[in-house]
């Protein structure tokens, strides 16, 4: 499958030592979703900026989202980071995060400092519409 995700639906091979290969099929948010969810969970191992650009439409609703972010499975925590948020920005979402686990929820505002959250490895981000 194409890491720009241009085509509807593509095809996998997912290696599992019990199971062998997997063929999965990968289909866009926008080609899956409702018109107007209200509601979007996105927990996609490491494929997350993929998710939101396979979500155009579906983001211009600006539903209530939480984020789950992977950042330690990205090749460049900083560069995907900072493309996530550029991508989210233009939606007028007020973030907060639970860096880790075993962390309260700290309000961001509506900036997000991409530094800070790269540094974080599986970030859960609550994008809330202003």
């Amino acid at each position: 499958c194409s890491r720009d995700w241009s085509s509807d639906v593509c095809s996998s091979d997912l290696r599992e030592p019990l199971l062998g290969t997997i063929e999965i099929d990968v289909v866009r948010l926008d080609d899956d979703l409702p018109a107007k969810p209200d509601f979007l969970k996105i927990d996609v191992e490491g494929s997350d900026l993929q998710a939101l650009v396979g979500a155009e439409r579906t983001l211009s609703a600006r539903p209530l989202m939480n984020l789950e972010l992977h950042n330690f499975l990205f090749e460049s925590r900083l560069d995907t980071v900072r493309r996530i948020f550029e991508r989210l920005a233009p939606l007028r979402y007020r973030y907060a995060v639970i860096p880790r686990i075993e962390d309260g929820i700290v309000d961001l505002g509506t900036a997000v400092d991409v530094e800070r959250m790269a540094a974080w490895d599986n970030p859960h981000v609550l994008c809330v519409p202003e």
